[in-house]
């Protein structure tokens, strides 16, 4: 059982540390890489990643995710990554958000609320989820249910951005 748990913490420890790391830990002693494990432990890319939380470099540092150039709204981007947007999905959310809100957290038109305006309709679904409308004034949870509205669309077959569409722009 010790031995499993052992390899359990491995794997999950190998998969967040550079093969510098792994060396280190095991010149220390503190744990043993076996070729199984090693086979098993992920290879690093050989570039940045973008994460939710920003670049991360090949020496392991993190850079600030960094909206585009010319976007309305950049105040806003490393919390739409955060939310599980991606960054291909960037321009049209923020388009809307500068449509909707001028990326105001706190735009309220009665019935549509936060950044991304989440309208009253979606209440019912909002509590089966535990959260409420007023939620939606918090860009973390604004931008979080916006996702999973279009995200749920997208695996439905259905377009994303139709809870968004614009008079005049087809995006669907």
């Amino acid at each position: 059982m010790r031995k499993i748990l052992a390899i359990i913490s491995l794997l999950l420890l190998g998969a967040a540390c550079t093969p510098q790391q792994i060396l280190t830990m095991e010149r220390l002693g503190g744990f043993d890489m076996s070729p199984d494990i090693e086979a098993a432990v992920l290879p690093l890319p050989d570039g940045p990643v973008l994460t939710k939380w920003g670049w991360i470099q090949v020496d392991g540092t993190v850079t600030e995710a960094q909206a585009p150039a010319g976007s309305k709204c950049p105040q806003w981007y490393a919390t739409a990554l955060e939310a599980g947007w991606q960054p291909e999905h960037w321009t049209r959310l923020d388009a809307i958000m500068w449509r909707e809100s001028r990326c105001q957290p706190w735009a309220d038109s009665g019935p549509d609320h936060g950044l991304v305006q989440i309208n009253k309709v979606h209440g019912p679904f909002l509590l089966q989820i535990g959260l409420s409308h007023d939620k939606m004034f918090e860009p973390y949870w604004n931008l979080w249910f916006a996702h999973k509205l279009f995200s749920d669309r997208e695996a439905a077959g259905k377009c994303g951005w139709q809870p968004w569409k614009f008079s005049g722009q087809v995006w669907c």
